[in-house]
């Protein structure tokens, strides 16, 4: 690959790690605001309705969706051409698994962006989960299907936290180019938003499980969903501020990855 192209996709990559750390800093505000009666839907989806129905709504999801296709580009170019040549060992394999799967996401959320900035219709993540899952429960095989997913996304969420634990997201960052200040702040940020993470990855994985087991699509659930049933959980109130602070953690780190991860091996 060309140093130029390289480049490119470095600040395309860049612009999309800013663009999902502000919409996480979003994302967490709504959630907050959810045991006072905010009508709004904690998720991505949610959130972008929100940003349609201001006067500068449409530039901005327009903005958002391409930091989230930069995104996408720098997450598939990882998986299929591994230009930092991590499929080396048997993790790295994995990983360019994980990208794939991660720029295919972040390819139908940068659809949506734009959707919303256009058509001005959006569904909440939980209703979307269940058309989708509807739809694939009649596929053959579509039970196995949705236990997979499931399965997939709490092993997404284990290796959240597993990141969170072992401090491996701290090897993604320059840190020759961090002060020692910039370091003891940004690290335990890091790690709190990642836990959150982890947590609303396995609630929602859990869902799609028993989606799965019990054959009934209504089960599954989205970020959205996943923010209600920890509300409604024993002592909901407090875990649920503390996962909407743990997004708001994410955020940070993810707008401090956009000035000091490692991209392309620059």
């Amino acid at each position: 690959m060309q140093k130029e192209q390289r480049k490119g996709i470095e600040y395309l990559a860049r612009f999309g790690l800013a663009g999902r750390g502000l919409v996480y800093l979003l994302i967490a505000f709504v959630a907050m605001r959810i045991p006072f009666g905010n009508p709004a839907s904690a998720d991505k989806e949610g959130v972008m309705a929100s940003i349609s129905a201001k006067p500068w709504g449409v530039p901005a999801l327009i903005a958002i969706a391409v930091g989230f296709a930069g995104y996408a580009i720098w997450r598939l170019v990882e998986g299929i051409a591994d230009p930092e040549g991590k499929s080396r060992k048997t993790e790295g394999k994995f990983k360019r698994v994980g990208y794939l799967f991660r720029g295919g996401l972040y390819t139908v959320f940068a659809y949506n962006a734009l959707k919303v900035a256009f058509t001005k219709q959006s569904q909440g993540s939980t209703q979307k989960a269940q058309e989708t899952t509807a739809g694939v429960f009649s596929l053959p095989g579509g039970k196995w299907l949705v236990l997979g997913f499931g399965l997939g996304v709490i092993a997404a969420g284990a290796y959240n936290g597993y990141r969170a634990f072992a401090g491996k997201y701290r090897k993604d960052f320059k840190v020759h180019e961090m002060s020692a200040a910039q370091r003891k702040f940004l690290f335990p940020i890091a790690a709190a938003g990642l836990y959150a993470r982890a947590v609303v990855f396995c609630v929602v994985g859990a869902f799609f499980v028993h989606s799965a087991v019990t054959i009934d699509p209504a089960k599954a659930i989205g970020l959205d969903g996943a923010l209600q049933r920890i509300l409604t959980s024993p002592g909901g109130y407090w875990w649920l501020e503390i996962v909407a602070a743990g997004l708001a953690a994410f955020g940070i780190f993810s707008l401090a990855q956009a000035r000091y991860r490692s991209v392309m091996n620059s």
